[in-house]
């Protein structure tokens, strides 16, 4: 099921639109109308006035997120790092980039960007409030007021040095220049956590200081898996670490009521799907399962298998990761120069990074015995 709907392209980058941000939408409209200034319209006495001014005021906020995220778009752009969308969702906006810069100046500049960009646009709202005279047109006044003093927020919110916010990635970078990229990441998501928690404890009663706390300390645990699974990925490529194993394959015109036969007698729960043009695709238990009883002998292994996109055995292995993401899917195809070589699955690269922390955990235990 589709989540989000492309608006626009801008910068090349598609700009998305996830469905929680129609959840959102009445929700702070209805806020905004409610609350006084500097945040909200109540002056307006007209209700129908100030319930539109609230809702242009939303469009707005989530107007000058998309600014706040191309700002660090257009940073990482310039370090060649690839942005494959921008998706606005509830709790605001995220540029998905392919891969963060580990050099400390460079994800300093990018992070930097987006608050920077919000602090301007406050600016210019803020200054032109304060230093002309719109107070002839209170809707106008406000709306200005409103946007200027929201984007001083979401600029100082960013700024909290915890993941996943800007602020944690401007931390990690300066605590970079002194330790090594997976240290520095360590001990930001170790000051996130303890961050949110604090957060967490000081608004034990207000809910959605509880909720920001639970996404900054989800968000440091998150970081902190995610570099770990690059270091370990580290110059390593798919061949070295998909999984030796060889499946069988069917033809994809072979029918569910055969396929069920087939898994019951080879005891197996999935095969590969291979026509005269080579593999394409995989099929489970799982996939046959959906079908009713009474329909498999209808259907093909065609109809219900999962296409296996490709990657190349010289690939890097972290890459395997990211087509898996970018495809929802949980295994490859591997080929090589003489073709097919065998599948990589998620598990084999989880696996082989639980494998390489269980080593470095052990060496650094070693170490410290041996001092």
């Amino acid at each position: 099921m589709r989540t989000s709907l492309q608006l626009v392209r801008i910068m090349g980058i598609p700009v998305k639109l996830h469905v929680t941000f129609l959840m959102v939408l009445p929700l702070f409209a209805w806020l905004f109308a409610q609350q006084p200034r500097p945040f909200g319209f109540v002056e307006i006495k007209d209700a129908f006035l100030r319930y539109s001014v609230a809702t242009v005021a939303t469009i707005l906020l989530f107007t000058s997120v998309l600014l706040h995220e191309l700002s660090h778009s257009a940073v990482a752009m310039r370090y060649g790092t690839k942005i494959n969308s921008i998706v606005l969702f509830i709790f605001g906006g995220i540029a998905m980039m392919e891969e963060i810069p580990k050099e400390p100046k460079q994800e300093a500049r990018i992070a930097f960007a987006g608050p920077a960009a919000s602090f301007a646009i406050g600016g210019v709202c803020l200054a032109l409030y304060y230093l002309t005279d719109i107070s002839i047109y209170l809707p106008l006044e406000l709306l200005v007021l409103n946007v200027g003093y929201l984007n001083v927020a979401l600029a100082a919110f960013n700024l909290i040095p915890a993941f996943p916010m800007d602020g944690g990635r401007i931390l990690r970078a300066t605590l970079a220049r002194k330790y090594s990229f997976l240290a520095a990441t360590k001990k930001a998501a170790f000051i996130g956590k303890a961050f949110a928690i604090a957060m967490a404890l000081v608004g034990i009663l207000n809910p959605w200081l509880i909720l920001i706390a639970f996404i900054i300390y989800v968000g440091a645990s998150e970081e902190e898996t995610a570099t770990l699974i690059h270091a370990a990925l580290e110059g390593l490529k798919v061949k070295h670490v998909m999984s030796g194993e060889v499946l069988e394959a069917v033809p994809p015109e072979l029918s569910l009521t055969e396929l069920v036969d087939l898994m019951f007698w080879g005891r197996r729960l999935g095969y590969l799907v291979a026509d005269e043009s080579g593999v394409c695709g995989f099929v489970s238990f799982a996939d046959v399962s959906r079908v009713p009883v009474d329909r498999r002998p209808l259907l093909k292994v065609r109809d219900v298998m999962t296409p296996l996109p490709r990657i190349s055995e010289d690939e890097d292995a972290i890459n395997a990761l990211r087509e898996m993401l970018r495809h929802h899917t949980n295994r490859l195809a591997v080929f090589g120069e003489d073709g097919f070589k065998g599948i990589i699955k998620k598990a084999d690269i989880l696996k082989f990074v639980e494998l390489a922390s269980a080593a470095a955990s052990s060496r650094s235990k070693g170490g410290s015995n041996g001092v």
